[in-house]
């Protein structure tokens, strides 16, 4: 029978999925007129200096050690369950938590973000977390996006697909063999 050993850190911190993660981020492939990215591009995407601008004021990038507080304030926003709601204490403790430098699985520029150039404010990310499963006793790096989430107010705008090619590029950089979100069973 198949063994597989994974960290979750979705289950100590008992974060809910927002309803930003059925924007669709997870199961998109590159749909660019050139199809999917070569190896330059991959590498370029990667990169944790790379920035691109999205228009509207908005800033494509990778995070940094200055975004703790901006990530954790917008998974704070994303992850509650009504928008009169209090902001999410959980969701913003895992995000300072991940960004800390102390998690072994993710550095400080872990997350891919779209943040609004005009005020900081981030309004859609995600994050990659590094891991190696065992599949009968064979070592396999994956790579596990996680916290996925998007403002109600920039919903349906291929945000999230954004990110998620920095996800892809990245966790192929690292020389991941597989992505894989692990979700909540309750909630697909």
């Amino acid at each position: 029978r198949a063994h597989i050993t994974r960290a979750s850190h979705a289950l100590r911190y008992g974060i809910l999925c927002s309803e930003s993660y059925a924007e669709g981020g997870a199961l998109m492939m590159d749909t660019t007129p050139a199809g999917p990215a070569d190896e330059r591009t991959r590498r370029m995407l990667a990169d944790p200096a790379y920035r691109r601008d999205l228009g509207d004021g908005l800033l494509l990038r990778w995070s940094t050690a200055d975004d703790v507080e901006r990530l954790a304030t917008f998974y704070g926003q994303v992850f509650r369950r009504k928008e009169q709601d209090l902001p999410g204490q959980r969701a913003a403790t895992w995000t300072r938590d991940l960004l800390s430098g102390r998690d072994p699985l993710i550095g400080q520029d872990g997350f891919a973000l779209v943040e609004r150039t005009a005020t900081g404010e981030v309004v859609a990310a995600t994050c990659l977390l590094s891991e190696a499963w065992e599949y009968e006793g064979i070592r396999i790096p994956l790579g596990r996006p996680e916290i996925v989430g998007s403002l109600p107010e920039v919903r349906r705008r291929g945000l999230v697909r954004e990110v998620f090619r920095l996800i892809h590029a990245r966790s192929e950089a690292q020389g991941d063999l597989a992505q894989g979100i692990t979700g909540i069973p309750w909630y697909y």
